[in-house]
């Protein structure tokens, strides 16, 4: 291929005008317009240096939090299978103990009366599991003589449960049958430990024999001579987020499944509930509970502590 040859540069035109050569003349520039477009070109040079530098500071903070949201979901599926791993070995030994509770006989050998089958229910000959003759209750009578300076200090043997907080339900529920059997096992060898409070809640009792249901008559046991307490409550409940009518069916549901052992405890139980509501001395009231327990709610005036008895006295006039 040829090419056309190159035009040939026109000569400068000059067309009228005085003052200095080449000042405001057509085709030619002064020295001040080229200083002018070099300001012009150099300013916006400056913005968009600084656009670019911004775009690129946000582009970096942007790929850091990229990063810690990688992070973050990379430890949240760590944890998560680990729970998952925790949930399928608890749910492994729930049903490692529901078969063997299942498998328990009323055939078993005293080479097999241990912690974990109570004599009392395997000899079928319905002996006692918890032996207690009157010394052993007068003992608890006994602890005179008063005056009336005499300070009473009264402990009671108790655990205060979460069925399910900072670990899974399942694993807290392996603690508690743990625990249960241990106390179970202590009331029956000792006879000077007179009781086990129960937190006020029937779920600590339901939860349990879900997994132990070979010790229904033993529980029943426990009640029957006072060593245990069943109830009010079902669970507790933290009253700031349930309606009256829970409050008043979870009570009312308490007390139906402890009578299905025993007495429930007329105590209105709750060392650890939030919002005790004004209502609460009504509900008690007509429940037939008049004596009520709580821990959350006791305010300090004066640098003193309120009195640790008191009347309460309800929205509608109940104490």
């Amino acid at each position: 291929l040829s090419l056309p040859p190159s035009p040939s540069p026109r000569p400068p035109t000059h067309q009228g005008g005085g003052g200095e050569e080449g000042h405001g003349e057509p085709g030619h520039l002064h020295v001040d317009d080229v200083q002018a477009v070099y300001e012009t070109l150099l300013d916006n040079a400056v913005v968009e240096t600084e656009r670019v530098r911004s775009l690129l500071v946000a582009a970096e903070r942007e790929k850091e939090r990229l990063l810690l949201q990688l992070e973050e979901a990379a430890e949240v599926q760590a944890h998560d299978t680990k729970e998952i791993a925790d949930l399928s070995k608890y749910l492994k030994e729930a049903n490692e103990l529901l078969a063997e509770s299942a498998t328990t006989t009323t055939t078993a050998t005293a080479a097999t009366t241990t912690a974990s089958s109570p004599p009392s229910l395997l000899n079928g000959a319905g002996a006692e599991y918890f032996p207690r003759n009157s010394s052993s209750v007068q003992s608890r009578l006994s602890l005179g003589p008063y005056t009336d300076d005499t300070v009473v200090y009264h402990l009671v043997s108790h655990t205060h449960w979460d069925r399910e907080w900072y670990q899974p339900f399942e694993k807290f529920r392996r603690s508690l049958v743990q625990i249960t059997d241990d106390v179970m096992n202590v009331l029956h060898d000792d006879a000077t430990f007179h009781h086990w409070h129960t937190d006020g809640a029937m779920s600590v009792i339901e939860d349990y024999l879900e997994l132990r249901p070979d010790r229904v008559e033993m529980v029943r046991e426990a009640a029957r001579k006072n060593l245990i307490s069943l109830g009010p409550w079902y669970t507790q409940p933290d009253e700031f987020l349930v309606s009256g009518e829970a409050i008043i069916a979870n009570l009312m549901y308490g007390m139906r499944l402890a009578r299905q052992y025993g007495d429930p405890m007329m105590i209105g139980y709750l060392p650890d509930t939030f919002g005790n509501i004004s209502q609460l001395p009504q509900i008690y009231h007509e429940l037939g509970i008049e004596t009520a327990l709580f821990g959350r709610g006791v305010v300090y005036h004066d640098g003193k502590p309120n009195p640790s008895e008191a009347h309460w006295k309800g929205a509608d006039g109940s104490t």
